[in-house]
């Protein structure tokens, strides 16, 4: 996958430009408000870390890259200082991250996880330029759907669950704010099924889940795959399902529950991506057919009917508006 460049804003953390003496107590100090942890540099290099904390309702969503390796110790202290006894799941994007927790030892590199719990002692020990996605949220949330949830237990790399949770994270750190509130708690919830798949469920929870959370992230996975490829004249709904892993079928009853179709779903998106070329003053030196197909379209008649179907205008008329926003 490569390492992320994602930054969701207001809740960055990073060591660098502070003196190494300070850096490890300073560290403790900023994530107090989150979780108590003790770090410290492995062998004996200077401490070096950055974290960026995205708070959404019921949890906790972190990107952790560590400069040097770095060492996060869980002591008892600690979990008396704050008393948080979230479930932690570490899932590594690049690099690889090890953990102790109550006699077991366990590794995970990129595709994999590792799940902890704050309420006992535990090493979490991120290596060299390891870059790891950290999902925290108190047992509660998952006890209704994981009757067990185990200490320093390895999730296995390579399961749709892992993948799906691991691009939906992507997806949302890409997407900038959410501003909403409403969308903000359907996202935990989402976050809390596809967790509930990583870590294990059956029978009807499974079901439940599926019906929820691991249908919204491939939506938007599926979305995100045609927004990428809305130029493509050719695109079809067999290659994004073969991308995807689905069957079209599946993509088809996705839309469905949006009361919408495949079809229609793109022809939105194209037509709303040609407006705005017609709309930019930049580019009025282009012909409205370039732009056309610059959106995707290579029907040019069909096109001039879909536009002035959907926005009463024609594309000459957006494209006249545009003309005279660029000559004042």
């Amino acid at each position: 996958m490569g390492a992320l460049q994602l930054d969701f804003g207001p809740g960055r953390v990073s060591s660098d430009g502070l003196p190494p003496a300070k850096r490890s107590s300073f560290w403790r100090e900023a994530l107090g408000p989150h979780v108590a942890l003790d770090m410290e540099p492995l062998d004996g290099k200077s401490f070096c870390c950055k974290a960026t904390i995205r708070t959404l309702p019921g949890l906790n969503v972190s990107l952790i890259g560590s400069c040097t390796g770095v060492a996060a110790r869980r002591t008892r202290e600690c979990i008396a200082t704050d008393g948080n006894d979230d479930f932690v799941l570490l899932i590594p994007v690049t690099g690889n991250v090890t953990a102790s927790q109550l006699g077991r030892d366990v590794g995970a590199a990129e595709g994999g996880g590792i799940a902890l719990l704050n309420a006992d002692p535990s090493l979490m020990q991120y290596m060299p330029s390891a870059q790891c996605l950290v999902v925290c949220m108190p047992p509660a949330l998952l006890m209704p759907l994981v009757p067990s949830l185990e200490a320093a237990r390895a999730v296995p790399r390579g399961s749709d669950a892992m993948r799906l949770l691991t691009g939906y994270l992507r997806l949302i750190w890409e997407d900038g704010r959410i501003e909403s509130a409403e969308t903000r708690h359907a996202v935990s919830h989402h976050i809390q099924d596809l967790v509930a798949l990583v870590v294990g469920v059956t029978g009807d929870a499974r079901e439940c889940i599926e019906a929820r959370g691991m249908r919204a992230a491939r939506l938007k996975a599926i979305k995100a795959d045609i927004l990428d490829r809305l130029d493509h004249p050719g695109l079809g709904i067999a290659a994004v399902a073969a991308r995807n892993g689905v069957t079209p079928r599946y993509i088809q009853l996705l839309f469905k529950g949006e009361g919408t179709t495949f079809t229609q779903f793109v022809l939105r998106q194209r037509l709303a991506r040609a407006h705005r070329l017609l709309s930019d003053p930049r580019l009025t030196d282009r012909t409205i057919s370039m732009l056309a197909t610059q959106a995707g379209f290579d029907d040019i008649s069909y096109f001039n009917r879909s536009f002035r179907k959907s926005y009463f205008a024609t594309p000459s008329d957006i494209r006249e508006k545009a003309r005279l926003q660029n000559v004042k």
